[in-house]
């Protein structure tokens, strides 16, 4: 009888061993099949070879886009597509952000595109997007503060919050690798927030001056472009230890941004700055270490609006974003 009875009871254990396994299996296909749809191309340096460049001419309105070709500035993609201030691509390539100044309510709004251009979406009314490395959420400023929003909800027509959330006050938020936090300046100093508990970190506040236009890049480093006592180019952990200068010669550094991979530096540069006639700039690029300084944008009477780098699945040769 007990011999009976232990029987049951194994086979009544591997049943339900059986029946649970059979429950979350297919939960676990729908994790994987997640996972999966939202891959980030892996970029190395040798893929990198195109910036994309807003800039004024003269005294024109309007803006020229083109792209530069980082290892031969000779080659240009000129009277490419408008495609708003700001540029930021999805972490897959699929999706571009942007923001775009109107006229009717004298606000920029942040747009959501299609890299075909088959869909355009507007998002909410700020400045300066950048896409969370998960590519389900997009950081951006709005006067003085930063907000965040799930961009999953308009991209997937998803049932969920299409309301955006206050993250800080400060400007040019910038995201970890990890996402776990935004690096961003406030009144010219360097803060970090952590975006679980909002909890701020103060990374480097010179006492003469300040800092501007804070980077993460994916090894972990925090660009910036300082002035007064810290006047230059710096990388700093983001512990705010390891402060290193690099070495800028006569040039002047503004907007600095890594490239995708960490392994290139590409900066802003002011050949004159005046109110009156308006400013010009040219744009280089360098590797991370200061090495292989080269000039970019050849036109000595353009003023830099903005520029960001391309990433290397919607290069010009194959027409996405730059075909008219």
């Amino acid at each position: 009888m007990y011999l009976l009875s232990h029987f049951r009871e194994r086979n009544f254990m591997r049943i339900k061993h059986l029946l649970l396994l059979l429950a979350v299996l297919p939960l676990l296909a729908i994790l994987l099949l997640y996972s999966s749809s939202g891959s980030i191309v892996e970029i190395t340096p040798s893929d990198e070879e195109w910036i994309m460049v807003g800039a004024y001419v003269d005294d024109s309105w309007f803006q020229e886009i083109y792209g530069v070709n980082t290892k031969d500035p000779q080659q240009l993609v000129l009277d490419a597509a408008p495609i708003g201030n700001e540029p930021d691509w999805s972490p897959d390539g699929q999706w571009v952000a942007y923001d775009n100044f109107g006229f009717v309510k004298g606000l920029s709004a942040i747009y959501l595109e299609k890299n075909d251009r088959a869909r355009k979406i507007k998002v909410a009314d700020g400045y300066a997007p950048v896409w969370s490395p998960n590519g389900n959420q997009i950081a951006y400023k709005f006067r003085d503060d930063i907000y965040l929003l799930n961009v999953e909800c308009f991209i997937e027509s998803r049932f969920c919050d299409l309301n955006p959330s206050f993250v800080t006050t400060g400007n040019n938020p910038s995201w970890s690798p990890d996402g776990d936090k935004i690096v961003f300046e406030r009144e010219y100093d360097i803060y970090t927030i952590n975006m679980v508990t909002f909890e701020s970190v103060e990374v480097f506040a010179p006492l003469d001056g300040g800092c501007r236009k804070p980077d993460w890049s994916i090894t972990n480093k925090i660009l910036m472009a300082c002035w007064g006592e810290y006047q230059g180019l710096y990388v700093i952990n983001s512990d705010g230890t390891d402060i290193t200068k690099f070495d800028n010669g006569d040039l002047g550094w503004e907007s600095p941004k890594w490239s995708p991979s960490g392994e290139k530096i590409a900066f802003v540069d002011y050949l004159t700055i005046s109110s009156v006639e308006g400013s010009t700039s040219v744009v280089y690029v360098m590797d991370s270490n200061g090495d292989n300084l080269i000039r970019l944008t050849e036109h000595d009477n353009y003023s830099i609006a903005w520029f960001t780098w391309i990433p290397p699945f919607t290069k010009p040769e194959i027409c996405t974003v730059f075909c008219k």
